[in-house]
């Protein structure tokens, strides 16, 4: 197809600016999607979020005369199970594995210092959604709620 005039060269070129620039935006679109289900799927982003919020949480602790308990809950997804561990100066979230802590690619998060309220080391290695966080009798733990709870018997039970 041959133009002759200056029109029809212009609406040429106007049509071949605004298809590559579509294609274009649309390249974009997509690899910007890509990358953002790439992190959504990742478990660096969970862990470095809950290592700060929880050592966050216990530094605030740290500050607060009397009792506390939280509920904490997680939200992440199914198939990305975390380990968490309180340690004395930091709290540190490992992906689920059978390996030690130590040789576990960690991420941690350090918190502040109170000679007068004691962190109490925990480790929760189970497939948790919600966790407590106690501070009590100047002593600062993690806890499941089923640790709380361990197996009674009814009362009411006839042997």
């Amino acid at each position: 197809m041959v133009f002759r005039d200056k029109r029809g060269k212009s609406a040429l070129a106007l049509l071949f600016y605004t298809f590559f620039t579509l294609i274009l935006a649309a390249m974009f679109v997509i690899a910007v999607l890509g990358k953002v289900r790439a992190a959504v799927n990742d478990s660096d982003y969970h862990k470095k979020f809950y290592s700060r919020d929880l050592a966050l949480l216990v530094d605030s602790l740290h500050a607060a005369n009397g009792r506390f308990v939280m509920d904490y809950d997680f939200n992440t997804p199914e198939k990305m199970p975390l380990d968490i561990n309180l340690e004395a100066d930091k709290v540190i979230l490992t992906d689920r594995d059978n390996r030690p802590v130590e040789s576990r690619a960690q991420t941690a998060f350090l918190f502040g210092y109170n000679a007068y309220v004691k962190i109490v080391p925990v480790s929760i290695n189970y497939d948790v959604i919600e966790f407590t966080v106690k501070a009590e009798d100047q002593n600062i733990t993690f806890k499941i709620p089923s640790q709380d709870l361990k197996l009674k018997e009814p009362e009411n039970t006839v042997k």
